[in-house]
Parts: C-alpha cells; sequence; structure tokens
C-alpha cells in the first residue's frame, strides 16, 4: 500500500470516527501543526467521584489520547500517540502508577499484532474507554487519596511488520472472515434456529445509492453465518455493491461478544459496531445493503448507514439504553479478522 492508499484510508477512517463520537470528544489536535493529529477526550474522575471522598470544589478529571497518524499506517506501522492526564489534588501533583502505562502499551501494541495492516484507532478507543472504567479509575481515585504525584504520560509504539490480508470470493471463505467463527465458550445447543430476519420497510435513497437494513435477534455467534447465508440467497442482496454488518450478543456473566465487516465499504462495520454500542444493543444482528448509484457520496454514505439500520432498530425495540452499564464495558469480547 502507498502513502496515498494510506492516506486515503486515514481520511476514510477519520470519517467514521467522526460519525460515531460527538465533536467534544474527538476533534483535531491544534496545539500540533498540520491535519494528521486528532484527540480522544475520556472523562475519567467527576463531580460524584470527589463527592464520594468527601473533596469539594474539584476540577472533573479527563485522559486524552492524542493520535498522530503518519504516512506508514495502516500499511505497515501504527499511528504515533501519547496520552495526557494532568490534574492536582490540594496543589499537589497526581500520576499513573508505571503499570498502568505497561498495560495501556501492551494492549496497543496486541491490538496492532491483531489487527497489522489495517486502520485500528477505534479498536484502540474501545481498549482505553474499558481499561478506564476496570482499573484506571479506580487507581486513580486511590492516588488522590495519598495525594500521590502526576504528569503528562507518554506511551511508546512498538514497531511492527505487517502482511496483507488476503480474500477470498467463494460464499464460505468470506463467511469465515466475517467473524463467523465463534468465540464464545458458551456451549451451541444442536439444531440452533435461523434467527426471523426483519429489513428495512422504506430504503434510504441519496444520488441513486440505496440503502436498505436487516436486522435479526440471536443468542449465538454461529447464527451470525446463518443469517448471512439467508439474506445472500436472495441474488438482488447477494449483488449489491456492499454488505456491510455487525453483530452484539451478551453471553454469560455478562460478556459482550461483538464484531463487523466492511464488505469493501471501509469503515462500514465499525460504524455499525459503534451504534450497536451506543444504544447498547444486545443479542442483535444488523446488516446494511447498499446498492451504488455511480455517484460518490462521501461521508453522506456513512450517516445513511447509520440512520437505516437505527430506524429498524428502534423499530424493533432496540434502542432504548442511552449509555452502557459497567458490566458492558469490563467484560467485552472482541472478534478479530
Amino acid at each position: 500500500m502507498d502513502i496515498e492508499s494510506n492516506k486515503q484510508s486515514q481520511e476514510d477512517e477519520i470519517i467514521v470516527l467522526s460519525s460515531i463520537y460527538e465533536n467534544d470528544t474527538f476533534y483535531p489536535n491544534k496545539d500540533y501543526e498540520g491535519d494528521k493529529s486528532y484527540t480522544f477526550k475520556f472523562p475519567v474522575i467527576n463531580k460524584d467521584d470527589f463527592d464520594s471522598l468527601g473533596l469539594q470544589d474539584q476540577e472533573d478529571i479527563f485522559l486524552k489520547l492524542n493520535i498522530f497518524f503518519q504516512d506508514t499506517y495502516p500499511s505497515d506501522e501504527p499511528p504515533i500517540y501519547d496520552i495526557d492526564c494532568k490534574w492536582t489534588e490540594k496543589g499537589i501533583d497526581i500520576s499513573l502508577d508505571e503499570k498502568y502505562k505497561r498495560e495501556i502499551s501492551n494492549k496497543f501494541s496486541d491490538i496492532w499484532d491483531d489487527f497489522k495492516g489495517e486502520v485500528i484507532v477505534y479498536e484502540w478507543v474501545q481498549a482505553l474507554t474499558d481499561y478506564i472504567e476496570s482499573d484506571i479509575k479506580n487507581g486513580i481515585l486511590e492516588d488522590i487519596k495519598k495525594n500521590n504525584a502526576s504528569t503528562t504520560i507518554i506511551l511508546p509504539v512498538n514497531e511492527t511488520k505487517t502482511t496483507d490480508s488476503e480474500e477470498d470470493s467463494e460464499l464460505d471463505e468470506n463467511l469465515k472472515s466475517m467473524h463467523i467463527t465463534s468465540y464464545t465458550n458458551m456451549p451451541i445447543p444442536e439444531d440452533v434456529p435461523l434467527p426471523v430476519i426483519y429489513s428495512s420497510k422504506e430504503p434510504i435513497v441519496d444520488r441513486k445509492s440505496v440503502f436498505i437494513a436487516h436486522i435479526a435477534s440471536i443468542q449465538y455467534v454461529t447464527q451470525v453465518g446463518m443469517v448471512v447465508k439467508e439474506l445472500l440467497k436472495n441474488k438482488k442482496i447477494a449483488k449489491a455493491t456492499h454488505n456491510m454488518f455487525a453483530y452484539r450478543i451478551e453471553e454469560e456473566g455478562g460478556v459482550i461478544n461483538e464484531g463487523n465487516d466492511d464488505d469493501g465499504e471501509h469503515g462500514a462495520g465499525i460504524t455499525l459496531e459503534g451504534l450497536l454500542e451506543v444504544i447498547d444493543a444486545r443479542n442483535v444482528f444488523v446488516m446494511v445493503t447498499r446498492w451504488y448509484g455511480g455517484i460518490k457520496l462521501g461521508p453522506d454514505r456513512f450517516k445513511h448507514i447509520k440512520d437505516v439500520a437505527l430506524q429498524l432498530l428502534d423499530e424493533h425495540g432496540y434502542v432504548q439504553h442511552k449509555k452502557k452499564d459497567q458490566t458492558t464495558k469490563n467484560n467485552k469480547k472482541k472478534s478479530k479478522k
């Protein structure tokens, strides 16, 4: 992949991230020159947390992930990043323990090893969000109690090599690459039924491109493959330009098993997966079929993908949670490509 291809992948990724996150959470980093630096702002400690410690008049604490897109990303190297987390308590600086910095670096490196050659910022953000909730928040609260010190944290990125993924045109091989392998430890009973599939009553049409959503209630990853195969029996759907999808399953103990596939529409699968997370939809599969009309839609295509899926999910009662609970954040499995 050359520099121009990398640049296009980066631009597409930024469009996807902007469609998932609000502009006060994800925004250009104006502290650095150029247009290749962006910041994610994560809430860590708020007024309620300080009140629980009996501390008054404390400012909320945020952790910032600064991302720098280099020319070799995503073909050869991951983005460069640093994590900025600064605050004071009673005039004393507070700092994270070194173990948190090492753990974040390890998590990011593991994700790059799993998805090397592909865009991975969304995966990093999800991993860091989960780690803040599961470990860092409580660690910082303990540090505040002890009045330890803190400053900016700069985390190194390990250099790794990448290999290009191969695609197969046969249906079974396509399904294999679409996360159809079960990553659950739950036993799957025999004769798992094909779920009932619902499709949009009205498509979204823009400049001759047509978008239709399909959803199904599922309990096992095995059913993802069943639903995809059933939908592709429809020749019109099978011949569509893209059939991107995502799924989210709550397993025993509240563990969330999730995955997505772009089907050639780079970033679309992540958009759908992000949507399911935002509304905290569980035990559901969603696919969006797009027939390209010959006119490029730019970022509007991601808006239509999200809107047509959200409309169908809402019609069937999946839009009811405003935010994820603690169990979801701390117990999540990510399917790998």
